[in-house]
C-alpha cells in the first residue's frame, strides 16, 4: 500500500506533467524550494527541502513530451 506522501507525490508529478501546469508554475507567487530548468528537450524540476526539517533532502523531476 502506498503512503500519503508517496500518493502525494505521484499526484503531484501527474499535475505536473501537463505543459499548462508548468507554465503555473514557472510563473508562481507563493511557492517555494523549487527550480525549473529548461534543457534542449526536456524540463528539470527540482524540489529541495520538501518538508519542515527534511534538511538538505531534495527530488528532481524530468518532464519529457511524448
Amino acid at each position: 500500500m502506498l503512503s500519503h506522501l508517496k500518493l502525494f507525490r505521484l499526484f503531484g508529478i501527474t499535475l505536473l506533467l501537463t505543459g499548462s501546469m508548468v507554465s503555473a508554475i514557472a510563473n508562481n507567487q507563493y511557492a517555494e524550494n523549487f527550480e525549473i530548468e529548461t534543457r534542449s528537450t526536456y524540463k528539470l524540476i527540482t524540489v529541495k527541502n520538501p518538508w519542515r526539517g527534511s534538511g538538505e533532502l531534495s527530488f528532481r523531476y524530468a518532464l519529457v513530451p511524448k
